[in-house]
């Protein structure tokens, strides 16, 4: 061995003892399984060693749901809405929400969309597994001259294949261009506008606190 390899097995050896630890008896079992004598100290297989444990905790990591990335992140308590009951017409599945003493959820479907019966509703939701449909070209008409809202959830296309008669929704990663959870519509005012998570972090605690920034809008429109 040169003196070149001397001096950087030198700062190898000096870089791994500061940073690297292992019990005694991990230490016996890896010289063991490499089937070195408990003396010598094997260069080449600590480095490949130390390699790959950062490569696999790096793919472990790249493959966690982004819930769990984000876990160590503080998320504030969102307020409630408390303003005045609300009457939302949902077609799909209704959201859990916190706000079950003053949100109520009217069923509604898309003939009664055609048919202008939105009943009392003062807002109305599309939800996600009813956007494909909710974007075919007999629907455009009614979103651009409704008396009401109309909030798209989970669209990751805003409301352009809702509004624009010849555009679809398409489920297809390569399609989205929307980050909102929430893209929402009043044709009163052509008035479009969005709702994002908090720090596009996606649970239940920041699903519900979006709901109630929804809330609070529809109660200003009334």
């Amino acid at each position: 061995m040169n003196k070149f390899d001397k001096k950087v097995s030198k700062e190898v050896k000096s870089f791994l003892g500061e940073n690297i630890e292992f019990t005694t008896g991990e230490t016996e079992r890896i010289r063991r399984k490499a089937k070195m004598p408990v003396q010598r100290f094997n260069l080449v297989y600590w480095i490949v060693l130390t390699a790959t444990i950062s490569v696999s905790s790096l793919l472990a990591l790249s493959f966690l749901p982004k819930d769990n990335q984000q876990a160590g992140q503080q998320i504030p308590d969102f307020e409630q809405y408390k303003g005045e009951a609300l009457t939302i017409g949902v077609i799909g599945n209704p959201p859990k929400v916190r706000e079950k003493e003053l949100i109520h959820f009217e069923p509604l479907t898309f003939q009664d969309l055609i048919d202008g019966k939105l009943g009392s509703a003062d807002a109305v939701f599309i939800m996600k597994e009813k956007l494909i449909e909710a974007s075919e070209s007999q629907y455009a008409r009614v979103y651009l001259e409704a008396s009401v809202p109309f909030f798209f959830i989970e669209s990751t296309q805003g409301i352009t294949p809702f509004t624009v008669s010849s555009m679809r929704y398409r489920e297809s990663p390569e399609y989205a261009r929307n980050t909102d959870f929430a893209s929402g519509y009043r044709a009163l005012d052509r008035m479009q506008f969005g709702f994002g998570l908090y720090n596009d972090i996606k649970n239940a605690q920041t699903i519900a606190g979006t709901y109630s920034e929804i809330f609070e809008r529809i109660d200003q429109f009334k």
